[in-house]
């Protein structure tokens, strides 16, 4: 067995592990009525987080939709429940995918490609 396979195969268990952690911590999370000062620790490095990705990848863009959804769409802190993914598919649909499209017919009018690509009239080709 190559190193490859078994960098392969620590990798594949390191990402499950890592998804059991994150879902233990999910479910483990609890609703607070008022601001915790360790949630706003975390989404402090949320947003490092987030900012470093968009520094990456310019094109990217985060949208923020905590205001689109209220209180009784989630069934625990970070999941929705049937009625939020109703309204979440409704928010994209009505605000989100439009600005992205939107954004994408700007930039590629910028780069004068809003025509799409232009056809060349050929001459027909003659037999011989």
């Amino acid at each position: 067995m190559s190193t490859g396979w078994f960098y392969l195969a620590a990798m594949i268990g390191m990402y499950g592990v890592a998804n059991l952690l994150q879902s233990v911590a999910a479910a483990n999370t609890t609703a607070h009525e008022t601001l915790d000062p360790k949630l706003l620790m975390r989404l402090v490095r949320h947003r490092t987080y987030i900012a470093g990705l968009l520094e990456r990848f310019p094109k990217a863009r985060y949208v923020d939709s905590s205001s689109a959804l209220p209180d009784e769409a989630f069934k625990d802190a970070h999941h929705v429940n049937a009625f939020g993914e109703h309204l979440m598919c409704k928010h994209l649909s009505q605000s989100v995918v439009p600005d992205a499209f939107a954004a994408l017919k700007a930039d590629a009018a910028s780069r004068g490609l809003a025509r799409g690509p232009q056809r060349r009239e050929t001459e027909p080709s003659s037999t011989r």
